[in-house]
């Protein structure tokens, strides 16, 4: 689940198969929450990952964009 090398699609972001419902995104997105959120002591990075992937996947005029590789946002000046 730490992937910081990005480049995967939203789905691989969330541990999900592309023919996954909207519940098990849903469900998926708020177990996964609940350890990386930054208040629980969580990593932001992947905080950031799932919530836009979460996003996208959430809003079904995004359809075109689920396929989209993830985005980089936050890598720049991380030390692993």
């Amino acid at each position: 689940m730490d992937d910081r090398g990005g480049g995967g699609t939203h789905y691989d972001a969330l541990g999900l198969s592309p023919n996954c419902s909207a519940d098990q995104i849903r469900d998926r997105y708020w177990e996964l929450l609940s350890v990386v959120h930054p208040s629980a002591s969580g990593d932001p990075y992947l905080f950031q990952t799932l919530t836009e992937a979460y996003s996208a996947l959430a809003d079904p005029p995004a359809t075109a964009e689920k396929e989209e590789p993830v985005s980089r946002a936050g890598r720049e000046g991380r030390s692993r």
